[in-house]
């Protein structure tokens, strides 16, 4: 379009200004009858974002700079914005004649003015999908290595604590006393039964490391509020729970566990970091979506004293927002109204059909 423009002297060059800055490869045009080559474009470049623009009122969008270049009359300036953020703007340096034409050149400026929106629009689209895609990515790699440290974990409290004292009452089996001694017997008996119950409370606490038996005996609201009681208990800040909305809703149990450790992770916070009096917890569950939030009185965030890195705001909050994404939600971490810390976040729950919201 340009380039039919430019066969007749009302065009000398055109460029694209985005956010402020001149951007060379968009060049759209630069006119090749010796007036306007690759550096007449980038005078006028520097010209269009560093000079002063003179406004000619009786011509709206139409704009002076004094000394641009010598056949430049004015600039014809449309401007568009991209996604509420990106500022796109379509330099036209015209002749004496474009300006006197330009009643029937505006249009065809306008129409290639919006092109340029959309190339802009689907680019920086483009850009925030694939930094999006890449983001999941990290975290869905980052979630996976945290499964496989966990099972490492578990893997080696097995071999180090549960192996170890099944071979010592195998050891006490195979050795066991005849029935001439049953004292030895008796005493034998009792070494094993200290050796059961050991294995009992070994599997009793893998099992909670899995899945917290609070949540099957009490629900999450009670869970969640048990736990905070425990942490926060003796010594520790005083503690005090909201519930809004439906508490007795039964949750799906990948919901109940992921919100359970996302309060246990933020209270633990709490108690070990923010030297803090007292801290509140607010859980709200509604039709389609379940909220929570963690907040205290405490040094909040980056405070002095802290040990050095990023600040209370780095402790566990990669895995706290990992949780929350896998349910298809976000979290947040703020100054709270008390100059410490909330911990604020939301996670979608299933519709009445079993969609999520």
């Amino acid at each position: 379009m340009l380039d039919g423009l430019a066969s007749a002297p009302l065009l000398h060059c055109a460029f694209v200004v985005m956010d402020g800055q001149g951007i060379e490869p968009a060049v759209i045009h630069g006119s090749g009858t010796g007036r306007g080559g690759t550096g007449t474009v980038r005078s006028l470049l520097a010209a269009g974002t560093d000079r002063e623009l003179v406004p000619r009122a009786e011509l709206d969008g139409l704009f002076a700079i004094p000394g641009a270049h010598p056949d430049v009359e004015s600039f014809l300036v449309t401007r568009t914005v991209v996604l509420d953020s990106t500022s796109v703007q379509l330099w036209v340096g015209l002749t004496q004649d474009g300006v006197r034409l330009l009643a029937h050149i505006r249009p065809v400026i306008e129409l290639i003015t919006s092109c340029i929106h959309h190339m802009v629009f689907g680019r920086l689209l483009y850009e925030q999908l694939l930094g999006a895609h890449r983001q999941r990515g990290l975290a869905l790699r980052r979630l996976l290595d945290a499964v496989e440290e966990e099972r490492a974990r578990i893997a080696r409290d097995v071999h180090d604590e549960m192996s170890q004292v099944l071979n010592a009452l195998l050891i006490h089996l195979e050795t066991f006393p005849g029935p001439g001694d049953p004292e030895a017997q008796s005493e034998r008996l009792g070494r094993a039964k200290g050796l059961v119950e050991r294995i009992l409370d070994d599997t009793y606490r893998l099992i909670r490391r899995l899945r917290p038996s609070e949540l099957d005996d009490l629900g999450l609201v009670e869970a969640v509020r048990s736990t905070g009681a425990q942490i926060l208990g003796t010594g520790g800040p005083r503690f005090s729970m909201e519930v809004r909305g439906d508490a007795a809703r039964e949750l799906p149990k990948e919901v109940e566990l992921e919100v359970y450790r996302i309060f246990q992770e933020a209270l633990t916070n709490v108690r070990v970091h923010a030297r803090a009096s007292c801290a509140r917890a607010v859980v709200e569950i509604g039709p389609r979506r379940l909220a929570g939030s963690v907040e205290d009185d405490g040094v909040g965030l980056d405070s002095p004293g802290q040990r050095s890195g990023p600040g209370r705001v780095g402790f566990g909050l990669l895995g706290m927002r990992e949780r929350a994404g896998k349910l298809g939600g976000r979290l947040e971490v703020t100054r709270s109204a008390a100059g410490g810390v909330r911990v604020e976040f939301e996670v979608a729950l299933p519709g009445p059909e079993g969609a999520a919201a």
